[in-house]
């Protein structure tokens, strides 16, 4: 089961903290069984499982970029913990950033950093053990643009 598999995670790692991007309800409900609490960043909008039982549990924070969705669901005050979060970028810098054919090809210029540390980006709740255990964070520097 993924909440068991996740739970069991919770309680080896001594979590203070969990991220992700999306609301993932089965990490929700593993991290309200262990007092853990879950961050999750919506990028996608709408998304439906914002909807369900599992995003309304106290330890739960929500952060969505759509404030149409951020305006509806805060309208319901069925989440807690809810934030608008709206995607952003540095016009200043990447605006003017010039990539090119060469450095789009070169390995070196691949490198890309975790947004955070410990976030979850696979596809089911097996594979973030497992990506867990195995992460490492590269390093992204504005020089290799």
């Amino acid at each position: 089961d993924e909440i068991e598999l996740i739970e069991e995670e919770l309680e080896e790692g001594h979590y203070d903290l969990v991220m992700t991007y999306d609301f993932c309800p089965s990490v929700s409900v593993a991290c309200e069984n262990n007092k853990v609490k879950y961050y999750a960043w919506v990028y996608d909008s709408p998304l439906l499982e914002l909807y369900r039982d599992e995003a309304t549990f106290p330890h739960n924070y929500i952060s969505v970029f759509d404030k149409m969705q951020y305006e509806r669901l805060n309208k319901l005050n069925r989440i807690p913990n809810l934030f608008y979060l709206p995607l952003a970028a540095e016009v200043d810098v990447f605006g003017q950033t010039k990539i090119t054919k060469k450095a789009r090809h070169s390995q070196e210029n691949l490198k890309l950093s975790s947004f955070f540390t410990s976030c979850f980006l696979t596809k089911s709740n097996k594979e973030i053990i497992s990506f867990k255990k195995k992460a490492s964070q590269a390093e992204m520097r504005r020089s290799d643009f």
